[in-house]
């Protein structure tokens, strides 16, 4: 058999799968690159200042951006939501620093399970700054999510600054993402990422340079990476929730706990805490209700939307 003849099979058996089947192995995709860009960035956080790693992180961006850009030419920047944009820039730039100050200090597996609370912020917010209605169901629901949150940070032995990096990170990822999803209406996604790269970058770029010290190619080749394994999630999101049924593709995204654990201890030798595992749990079971619950009151409240747009992807 051919290259060609095997490209053509691989084709019809590719669309003779269902749209279901097709967004969970797109998902199944997003939770393998999610936790394997952590992976690079914490790799390169560990050996290097963290406003250095986020600076070059997003810096890097520009690289997948490259095709669109070449394409798009002098209206790449053009846009008529240029406050929403650096307003949004400036808070993702915040959330990225705690991401990255997270990762140096934190398992895997830990950062992973307090990133699955996406969706409870967003219904917190949006009840508070969008005045959405939230069930007492969901809103049970919720405050047994933030136990699992308690039980994992274990405030009564003394607050962790890298655990409450990670809760900021969560919270200002969950702000940004309804951000997003407005800007979306009249925005390319690329325009939105490069605003994100260019205005993050130079926010960063003084502070950067401050505390300089000049990475390795091997560690540029990791943030290099990183930005890949962000790009490839972000496009593995979009398509499993464009081809496919909400509720076939969210528990396929819990993979990546799993897998954060895998190359947690694969790479860093991490164990995950009993604590850990326990509040993970807990926090699972109450998103899993969560979007149970919103498939069905669908049509009724736009809290559903916007905690799908929680889903669309990684921040970073």
């Amino acid at each position: 058999m051919s290259l060609w003849d095997g490209r053509g099979a691989a084709k019809r058996w590719w669309r003779s799968l269902t749209p279901n089947v097709r967004g969970m192995m797109w998902m199944l995709l997003a939770s393998v690159t999610a936790p394997t860009m952590a992976a690079f960035i914490k790799y390169v956080a560990n050996e290097l200042p963290v406003i250095e790693v986020a600076f070059l992180r997003l810096v890097l961006t520009l690289v997948p951006l490259a095709p669109w850009l070449v394409r798009a030419r002098t209206s790449a920047f053009v846009t008529t939501r240029l406050r929403l944009h650096v307003f949004r820039c400036g808070l993702s730039t915040v959330g990225l620093l705690c991401y990255v100050f997270a990762l140096s200090r934190l398992t895997l597996a830990a950062i992973t399970a307090i990133t699955f609370t996406k969706p409870l912020w967003v219904i917190v917010i949006a009840a508070i700054v969008l005045h959405e209605f939230v069930g007492m169901r969901r809103g049970l629901a919720t405050l047994i999510g933030f136990a699992g949150v308690l039980i994992i940070v274990r405030p009564g032995e003394g607050l962790d600054p890298a655990m409450l990096a990670a809760l900021g990170d969560t919270t200002i990822a969950s702000i940004s993402l309804i951000i997003v999803k407005r800007l979306g209406t009249t925005e390319p996604a690329e325009r939105i990422v490069l605003y994100y790269a260019a205005v993050g970058g130079l926010l960063t770029l003084v502070p950067a340079l401050a505390v300089w010290q000049t990475p390795t190619p091997w560690q540029l080749l990791w943030l290099l990476a990183a930005a890949f394994a962000a790009a490839l999630n972000q496009y593995a999101m979009a398509r499993a929730c464009a081809i496919s049924e909400a509720t076939a593709v969210a528990p396929v995204e819990y993979l990546k706990l799993p897998v954060a654990g895998l190359i947690g201890f694969a790479v860093f030798a991490e164990v995950p805490s009993a604590w850990t595992l326990a509040g993970t749990a807990v926090i699972l079971v109450s998103t899993l209700y969560i979007a149970y619950r919103e498939r069905r009151l669908r049509g009724r409240h736009a809290v559903a939307a916007t905690t799908d747009a929680a889903r669309l992807g990684s921040e970073h």
